[in-house]
């Protein structure tokens, strides 16, 4: 048999009073949106209201800022890991993990404790457990073909395998870093597994944060009957295996564990139960959401100060929008062979909107700035190239408010008032770059950068030098003063900063900056002072 081995990189019943009370925290549309039939509203959408007359995007001093309080919120980056075994060119077995970074680098008990939850989930696609389950399925199937007339007898493997761990970021500052994992996973049987298993983090000790940590001593107790209440408010009595003890399950559950899978976001605390846990297999698992706003002396005080400004995926925002009632969720349909989509449908309040889009399967955030709301769908167009779509949820449907060139890429944007977006330059070579944005009062993007860096998380790339040329000399990107110096052969030269239509910034090996203005189109065919730079350098690539 032929084998080989492919490995890429890819809301509330309220149970006591003590617990209720309010919680402390601080365009016109351009869109071609169809609205389709009512879908189960859960509440009827309001009027829409006219809206004010836009305003410019604010300068720098005037952009909106965050709630003062003692954190600020972090910025990590993901990506996909994949493996796969193929026998006769049939997939066997399939692992996936997406691996997540903090990205600041003045939190490094933070830093090792995502590291460790990172390599720990890596481990079954890279690891020896991979080769275990390659031989597990092997032996499965083999036996299979054998009890079924012998060699050859198989037309197909009747076993196989995938395991797949996503994870999202429910909440990240510098007080919490709370991430929320899903994992998947098939290896025979009627159906398969799935599970949501959320780690909170102090991001300042790295401490794995437990119930205890979180809920205030004297409100612990209630926790299980208000759970109840939620649950039977939300589900149908009859989706649980014992709808009369909900509470004595949950109880029981702390008392031998400790604690209950539960996120801790920025409006408040999201509880999980598992397939199994308190109801069938069909009935899938189910989530409570406990605000702060309504419960506000649930939690403790450091975890209940709540920005009010923040970007989360709406896969970990739960049903309802921050502070409101409004639900809200989205998605991508209509793909065709090729993967792509034609369609963005979004279910506010249980009315569908849609949009006519062609773009791959993206992804969908929920950004809260000022207590204005906006969806932004990213569209990945193909490797590297996206669009940003940016919805105002503030007149009860959604409104397009921006369509911007330029993605989140590997980043996951926390900060409404600063957060990047990349996109793909060709100058003197293909790579990524990217600039810091905030949304602006018309729910735009706007930067104050006046050049994008070049983007080096994973490599830092280079050139080098093939005969004596002149450049620009300056101590920083940023130092409008300068001289000119001679680059000598075989000088290495590491790309730092461009600006798309004319100039890119190396940085040289004492720290220093060279910068060379372009003649030409983006992409081949470039010269610099009428010499082509394939004349010049040494490690161009230029791609798509």
């Amino acid at each position: 048999m032929k084998r080989k081995t492919v490995i890429k990189l890819l809301g509330a019943a309220m149970l006591s009073m003590a617990l209720l009370s309010g919680c402390d925290s601080s365009g016109s549309s351009r869109g071609n949106i169809e609205q389709e039939e009512e879908v189960k509203p859960t509440k009827a959408p309001e009027e829409p209201t006219p809206e004010a007359e836009p305003t410019e995007a604010p300068t720098p001093t005037e952009a909106p800022a965050a709630k003062e309080i003692d954190y600020r919120l972090l910025q990590l980056s993901t990506r996909v890991i994949a493996n796969s075994y193929f026998e006769d060119d049939q997939e066997l077995v399939s692992a996936k993990a997406t691996h997540i970074e903090l990205l600041d680098d003045d939190l490094p008990e933070l830093k090792a404790a995502i590291d460790k939850f990172s390599s720990e989930r890596e481990a079954f696609v890279t690891g020896d457990s991979f080769d275990k389950t390659v031989e597990m399925m092997l032996g499965l199937n083999e036996d299979m073909e054998n009890g079924m007339g012998g060699e050859g007898a198989a037309p197909s493997f009747y076993y196989s395998s995938y395991e797949d761990y996503d994870v999202n970021v429910v909440r990240a500052d510098t007080v919490v870093t709370s991430l929320l994992s899903y994992n998947e996973s098939y290896s025979g049987g009627a159906h398969g597994s799935y599970y949501y298993i959320p780690v909170n983090y102090d991001s300042l000790t790295g401490e794995e944060l437990h119930l205890s940590d979180v809920i205030n001593d004297n409100k612990i107790d209630l926790l299980p009957g208000v759970l109840e209440a939620e649950l039977l408010q939300k589900y149908e009595a009859d989706t649980f295996f014992h709808a009369d003890a909900l509470a004595e399950t949950i109880e029981e559950s702390i008392s031998m564990n400790g604690d209950l899978n539960f996120s801790i976001g920025y409006d408040g605390l999201t509880f999980y139960f598992q397939i199994y846990e308190l109801a069938p297999y069909a009935a899938g698992h189910q989530t409570v959401f406990l605000s702060y706003r309504d419960y506000p002396e649930l939690a403790k005080d450091k975890y209940t100060e709540c920005s009010s400004n923040f970007i989360i995926n709406l896969e970990a925002m739960g049903d309802t929008l921050p502070d409101s009632e409004d639900t809200l969720y989205a998605y991508f349909t209509d793909k065709d062979e090729a993967g792509f989509c034609s369609k963005l449908v979004i279910n506010m309040n249980g009315k569908e909107y849609t949009e006519k889009i062609e773009s791959y399967t993206g992804s969908c955030w929920v950004a809260i700035i000022s207590g204005e709301k906006y969806l932004i769908a990213e569209l990945p167009y193909g490797e590297g190239y996206y669009g940003l779509n940016i919805y105002s949820l503030n007149s009860g449907k959604p409104q397009l408010t921006a369509e911007y060139p330029g993605g989140f890429d590997e980043t996951v944007p926390s900060d409404p008032i600063n957060f990047r977006i990349y996109e793909k330059c060709h100058l003197m070579s293909t790579y990524k770059i990217y600039r810091n944005y905030y949304i602006s009062r018309s729910g735009e993007p706007a930067s104050t950068d006046e050049y994008f860096l070049v983007d080096t998380t994973h490599d830092r790339p280079y050139l080098t030098v093939k005969q004596p040329i002149d450049a620009e000399l300056r101590d920083n990107v940023d130092d409008e003063k300068y001289t000119t110096t001679t680059l000598n052969k075989g000088e290495k030269i590491y790309f730092y900063a461009v600006d798309p239509t004319s100039w890119v910034d190396f940085e040289t090996s004492d720290g220093s900056h060279v910068r060379f203005y372009l003649d030409g189109e983006d992409g081949k065919g470039q010269t610099i002072g009428g010499e082509d730079i394939e004349k010049l350098f040494d490690g161009i690539e230029f791609g798509q």
